[in-house]
């Protein structure tokens, strides 16, 4: 009998042990999240895209361990966050894409749009923003395409008419 209430005591403290490290592994995670969260915001505001790309995948990482806690406050605004963030990046390409497709005919022009849209690094930068897109996922890569194509039609538009086959 004595034996059987040690090991109930055991098996106690066992759980205890076990929600502990469980809400401890939490917390780290949580904490993590909220300070990618405050670089990304950073780093988008920089426009440094290789590095957003790279927290973007991690923030979708940490996102796969907080899917039961998203009725939670917290995690909700984090998500908003987020989002906000992705729609930044999302509105960022899409002008850089216009802009080179508006303005760029050679290299030296497509460095110069990048330059004055402030992303030193060249050519390097729209590389970086094409990590971002990935990142981003299908769905934004889908709009900046139809974006770009559209663009690019403009011209043909104008020498054959929109009806022209």
């Amino acid at each position: 009998k004595m034996v059987q209430e040690i090991c109930a005591d055991i098996k106690k403290l066992d759980y205890a042990k076990n929600h502990l490290q469980t809400s401890i592994t939490s917390l780290n995670r949580l904490q993590m999240l909220i300070s990618a969260v405050g670089q990304l915001e950073m780093l988008t505001a920089d426009r440094s895209y290789r590095e957003v790309a790279n927290l973007l995948d991690a923030v979708k990482q940490f996102f796969t361990h907080f899917d039961r806690y998203v009725h939670i406050p917290v995690i909700q605004n984090i998500e908003e966050r987020v989002k906000t963030i992705r729609l930044t990046l999302t509105d960022q390409i899409s002008e850089i894409f216009q802009k080179l497709a508006h303005a760029a005919d050679t290299v030296a022009d497509a460095e110069l749009v990048l330059d004055d849209l402030g992303l030193p690094g060249g050519l390097r930068a729209l590389t970086d923003s094409c990590l971002v897109v990935d990142s981003l996922g299908v769905v934004a890569r889908r709009q900046l395409l139809e974006e770009f194509v559209q663009t690019q039609l403009v011209a043909y538009d104008g020498l054959f008419g929109p009806n022209q086959a």
